[in-house]
């Protein structure tokens, strides 16, 4: 039977004392956004889930309306810790979707993540040099929307997992030769470095993150978002602008509502290892541009399409990735301008849900006057069904479209250093062959307090 990356709607249910929390904070979000509309930005530009990335001065001289944090600098503390090499952050996103045209029905549900993370540079702290510890927690709460409102596989939203308390990454890294060598050992989260694109990291689509190409095709989705695996990666930095990268991870990480808490390790050759091998190539010969190049591996045992009673031993696919600024209207070293990527995936036919996969989009940093860290995206994605997996979905009773197509729109708001409220619409067509709606119309909202 093909499994989708995402549990049951039913596994998401949420407490009302959690969503009353998600209601104040929401609250406290949106009333700041009025009231301090307009002001200073931040430097940096948003990454996913979180799009908040701590400025570097966090002087709380500066009004309350440009702290960098909505608590503050502690004082003094907070950079007083980052100078000795200790950083904390606490983030809270909140999501907001409703399904107004087809799907399994028209409602609207909440997703929230509260993320608690620290790094520790041994260089800073105690001369240890090349030595950095890092953690981070999740906090789910709230429902998924694909699984509650519209039956498609690409994640309409990156937030959504079992509600738990969790641990996603927990890592030891030792740098060697100037940084040339890099290895880190732990629990590793595959989509931190692995099949990434930067601008793609401006969507909330799931596919957008670590693509549906791997997630729906590695059992349990593999070592990704919300559930880390244990594992090691090497990184080779042979001139300045080239990096290889390989890893070796627990590749089936169980459900998510087995595995709760992100500690269920089973490293073994036959419960299914993941291997990440990707080569990265940054160049500047006419804007600042990457191309990736990956294969990955997986030695468990998966579906065999063409006999229900057989099973395939080990699975495997290959990726390609292009992001390229294409206008820059100030200066060399300024990020606003407008960026494109394409993502592009292919894996057997015999023993995977989605055989092609491509993925593309195009993102402004700063398009209006006085709104410098702005993101305006537009993005499309688009995977196959493989001819195996769309015969069992036809036997189970669905459409057995041959692929499904997402569009999404975005506009993410840097309302002040420590808020960003992003508005979004996303257009599914033929919805993973779940129910006979040709496509279905989504509108979402995110609220991010970076505390």
């Amino acid at each position: 039977m093909v499994e989708l990356a995402f549990v049951r709607g039913n596994d998401y249910k949420t407490s009302p004392a959690t969503v009353k929390r998600f209601h104040l904070l929401l609250l406290v979000g949106m009333v700041s956004a009025g009231a301090l509309n307009g002001v200073a930005q931040n430097t940096t530009s948003p990454s996913v889930p979180s799009k908040m990335v701590s400025p570097a001065d966090s002087s709380q001289s500066k009004p309350f309306s440009q702290w960098d944090y909505l608590t503050g600098d502690w004082g003094g503390t907070r950079t007083h810790l980052s100078n000795e090499g200790i950083d904390f952050n606490l983030t809270y996103s909140a999501d907001v979707w409703g399904n107004v045209k087809g799907g399994i029905k028209q409602e609207a549900v909440y997703s929230g993540l509260l993320e608690f993370s620290n790094k520790i540079d041994f260089e800073k702290l105690v001369g240890w040099q090349g030595a950095t510890f890092y953690s981070r927690w999740f906090w789910l709460s709230g429902q998924n929307p694909s699984a509650d409102l519209t039956g498609n596989f690409f994640a309409i939203n990156n937030l959504s997992g079992y509600n738990t308390v969790r641990n996603y990454e927990l890592w030891y890294q030792q740098n060697f030769f100037d940084d040339k060598l890099s290895i880190r050992v732990g629990q590793l989260a595959a989509d931190s470095e692995f099949v990434t694109s930067s601008y793609a990291s401006a969507f909330m689509n799931g596919t957008f993150g670590w693509p549906t190409a791997l997630s729906s095709n590695i059992p349990n989705g593999g070592p990704a978002y919300p559930s880390g695996g244990p594992g090691i990666r090497v990184a080779v930095k042979p001139i300045e602008c080239v990096t290889i990268m390989s890893a070796v991870l627990q590749g089936n990480v169980f459900p998510q509502n087995v595995n709760k808490h992100g500690f269920d390790w089973e490293l073994s050759y036959d419960q299914g290892l993941l291997s990440l091998n990707e080569v990265q190539w940054r160049h500047q010969n006419w804007l600042p541009g990457d191309v990736k190049a990956g294969v990955w591996g997986e030695s468990g045992s998966f579906v065999n399409f063409s006999s229900p009673t057989a099973t395939n031993s080990g699975n495997y696919g290959a990726y390609l990735i292009a992001d390229q600024m294409l206008y820059r209207p100030g200066a060399a070293d300024t990020k606003q301008g407008l960026g494109a990527f394409v993502r592009l995936a292919i894996q057997p036919e015999d023993r995977n849900y989605i055989g092609r996969y491509v993925d593309g989009g195009l993102n402004y940093l700063g398009l209006i006057p006085g709104r410098d860290m702005d993101t305006l995206g537009l993005a499309v994605a688009c995977g196959e069904v493989t001819s195996g997996a769309r015969a069992q979905l036809i036997s189970q009773g669905g459409s057995g479209p041959p692929n499904e197509t997402l569009i999404e729109a975005t506009y993410a708001a840097q309302v002040t250093n420590w808020l960003i409220l992003e508005p979004d619409v996303q257009v599914i067509l033929n919805p993973g062959g779940a129910t006979t709606s040709s496509s279905v119309v989504i509108l979402g909202a995110r609220a991010v307090i970076n505390f």
